[in-house]
């Protein structure tokens, strides 16, 4: 079981977020105690919940002073709390196969005369406590000199034995603590630094015969003044993070180099796709090199800010102190970061950029990669077929076989179902060239983190570096692509939605596309539709019943890399600018 208690200095704020998360994330705590929250609860308490913190006995602050939120995930342990005030929190900790202890939290008072009030209440506990007790916290006080480095003489000596006679009189002992021993800064610079351990964990014989391998880790500083203290009831035990495949990652864009990247990759004089696939080549060395992997960047930002806290807590040194200060910056930075790769993998439009939660982004992530894996396939004959290979042979034929050329011999009877057609002016307005304004405003209505094509671009991309690559864009307006083997026969069709008269062109569309398909498409009256164009809402709903089979279709067959159709008119554009 694992306990940690923070005094975090203020939680309602996006930094604290990030920084609790990780630390969740990493260590997985059952029990979390926080200290100066200088928030209500209820303004928060959903962050929580979402964490799987559902259980809580709470303090409030009074105005931004103080306060005590003691909170456990019930799934893992069940904890009874029978005292609560401004100072501590006290509960009974019940787990299968455990005997019950007693665990309190403590934020002991910078007023003297209130945190000595809190003693003579613990004394008075310790006098009956009989089962094994853990008192971990916030003492605000120092047990000798050696807990306290600072250049300016220290007067506390009364005060350090005072605390150390408290300790004895209680029967507790401290179960010291590992990484930097110091837990609390002043922030000032120069020869005004100082800092104290202020936070440790005490405990009595029954606890510490309890759990013999029970011990404190003290965390790093990277968002309030204090140190995390984690307890650890079993020893230690560490969890090593995932690797993840590569793609176009959104947390690049955070990095003020990487549109230099983009500006060296981009040639005007090639082709949109060579382009692309020139700065996914330079991305990939200039991440590498560069902007290197995030789980490993924070792993070592981690160890030189605790190196650096370990230095500190010796001797001081301003360069080491605007140091730490630096790396913190970074690994704030690069938590960040960590969230957007998240983000983007998966691809929850509806949690706002205020809200987002790691955890949750990488679960739901790797339970969607479950959920669309294809394992295996039943065949007609009713034998299943589980090689990779042989399901991919088996999905390409089957749709080759579906959507092949069939020879027509005589296709005038279309004439008499395609009915409808376009007036010369009403043809003219469909058939006019788009201006890059339409095309930029078409682009930026495709949501940022939709599924990235095969070239691993989402829209983002073009959103943010449109500046760079409009020209290249609005010269390739058209959609194309090749198809593989020896389909030769089907290389780049050219297909005419609309005839030069205005009548559905639907004999060119009965080699792709099936009859159903075309039956549907007839019967839609084309004066009526594009007199729907001038309205924003009727241009959505006929756009979407006249088109959404054909981009659907075509969606199925570029997945399958033989998307052998170019749409010339300008119908594909526009339903761009659909939602």
């Amino acid at each position: 079981m694992n306990v940690i208690v923070w005094n975090c200095r203020g939680a309602d704020n996006k930094i604290f977020r990030r920084n609790f998360r990780e630390i969740i994330r990493t260590h997985r705590p059952d029990v979390v105690a926080l200290f100066e929250t200088k928030v209500l609860f209820n303004s928060i308490g959903l962050f929580f919940n979402d964490l799987g913190y559902t259980a809580s006995t709470i303090v409030d602050p009074v105005g931004c002073v103080g306060g005590i939120w003691f909170l456990w995930n019930p799934i893992q342990v069940l904890v009874s709390a029978h005292i609560a005030n401004h100072q501590v929190i006290q509960a009974m900790v019940q787990r299968k196969n455990y005997e019950d202890w007693v665990l309190g939290v403590v934020y002991a008072s910078p007023n003297i005369r209130l945190r000595q009030n809190l003693w003579h209440e613990l004394e008075d506990t310790a006098s009956s406590m009989t089962k094994p007790w853990l008192l971990t916290g916030d003492f605000n006080e120092i047990s000798s000199n050696h807990e306290r480095r600072s250049f300016t003489p220290s007067n506390q000596q009364t005060r350090s034995r005072r605390f150390l006679d408290q300790i004895n009189l209680c029967g507790l002992m401290d179960l010291g603590c590992t990484r930097p021993k110091l837990t609390w800064i002043n922030n000032r610079k120069g020869l005004s630094n100082t800092i104290e351990r202020l936070d440790r964990a005490l405990c009595n014989a029954e606890w510490c015969t309890l759990f013999p391998d029970g011990t404190v880790q003290n965390l790093r500083r990277t968002y309030s003044d204090h140190s995390p203290l984690i307890a650890y009831t079993e020893g230690i035990s560490k969890l090593s993070p995932c690797n993840r495949p590569f793609r176009f990652e959104a947390a690049w864009l955070s990095h003020p180099q990487y549109r230099d990247v983009i500006y060296s990759s981009w040639d005007h004089n090639q082709s949109l796709s060579t382009n692309l696939l020139q700065v996914a080549n330079d991305s990939l060395i200039w991440n590498k090199e560069i902007f290197g992997n995030i789980f490993k960047s924070k792993r070592c930002l981690l160890s030189r800010i605790e190196g650096i806290q370990k230095a500190l807590a010796n001797h001081f040194s301003h360069n080491l102190f605007l140091l730490e200060k630096d790396l913190i910056r970074q690994f704030n930075k690069t938590l960040l970061q960590e969230e957007i790769l998240w983000f983007q993998k998966s691809r929850v439009n509806w949690i706002t950029q205020g809200e987002r939660n790691t955890k949750y982004f990488h679960v739901f992530t790797i339970t969607k990669c479950k959920r669309i894996k294809i394992d295996s396939l039943l065949y007609d004959t009713g034998n299943w077929i589980m090689e990779a290979q042989a399901i991919k042979t088996h999905i390409q034929d089957y749709f080759i076989a579906l959507f092949q050329a069939v020879p027509t011999v005589k296709l005038s009877h279309w004439n008499n179902i395609a009915t409808h057609t376009f007036s010369p002016k009403e043809n003219h307005r469909l058939t006019r060239d788009l201006t890059n304004y339409e095309i930029w405003k078409a682009t930026k209505h495709i949501n940022a983190f939709k599924a990235p094509s095969r070239d691993g671009f989402q829209a983002i991309f073009y959103h943010k570096f449109w500046d760079i690559i409009d020209q290249d864009w609005y010269g390739e307006t058209t959609i194309a692509s090749q198809c593989p083997g020896d389909h030769t026969s089907n290389y780049l069709k050219v297909v005419e939605v609309i005839k030069e008269d205005g009548s559905w062109n639907l004999d060119s569309l009965t080699e792709f596309i099936p009859q159903s398909i075309l039956l549907d498409i007839s019967q839609i009256h084309l004066p009526q539709f594009v007199e729907a164009l001038d309205n924003p809402t009727g241009q959505e709903l006929l756009l979407g019943i006249l088109l959404l089979q054909l981009w659907t279709l075509w969606v199925v067959l570029e997945a399958f890399d033989f998307s052998g159709i170019l749409l010339k008119s300008q119908l594909v554009p526009i339903l761009l600018t659909t939602k």
